[in-house]
């Protein structure tokens, strides 16, 4: 039999590791919400950058076999969030007869793993209006070196495009 002071020590180491196991918890999901808030903000941070620059990503995913676009991306093709199917061709699809193929190949390339240089595609839209949009992307490989995933971007370089010939024709 334990002594009293033993009982006591022992009964103390108990409520001690019960204790440490509530903080390290508490801590753990105070750290859990920051780093959520802080990716919220970052998320949020980036749309409004999109947004301001004409900028829009996507992301191919060689294991689904699917393409993502962001809210940004899809505004600029005229879509609504969700609209886009996801599929290769159904983005080359949107692009005028001349840039189709370009586009396809630039995304065919960066999809099997290859280097691709960017590429300028003319897009329609629903609405019978065109935008002219640059593309660039990268291979992102795992931790094995195994290329799963391609990232990029699309930008809006119509405004750009249309002062050029503006310019052009004022020279």
């Amino acid at each position: 039999p334990l002594s009293e002071s033993q009982q006591a020590v022992t009964l103390l180491q108990v409520v001690a590791r019960q204790a440490s196991a509530v903080l390290e918890r508490a801590f753990a999901e105070a750290a859990r919400a920051a780093a959520i808030l802080s990716l919220q903000e970052s998320e949020t941070f980036l749309r409004m950058s999109q947004e301001a620059a004409h900028i829009g990503s996507w992301e191919w995913d060689a294991r689904s076999q699917r393409l993502k676009w962001s809210e940004a991306l899809a505004r600029i093709y005229g879509l609504s969030v969700g609209e886009f199917d996801g599929t290769i061709e159904s983005a080359v699809s949107y692009c005028d007869v001349e840039s189709a193929g370009r586009f396809q190949t630039f995304l065919i390339q960066l999809c099997n793993g290859n280097s691709a240089e960017g590429v300028e595609c003319r897009i329609s839209r629903r609405d019978g209006t065109s935008r002219d949009l640059w593309f660039v992307g990268q291979v992102c490989n795992d931790l094995d070196s195994h290329s799963h995933r391609v990232m990029g971007v699309g930008i809006d370089i119509t405004d750009r495009k249309r002062e050029e010939s503006h310019r052009q024709l004022l020279a």
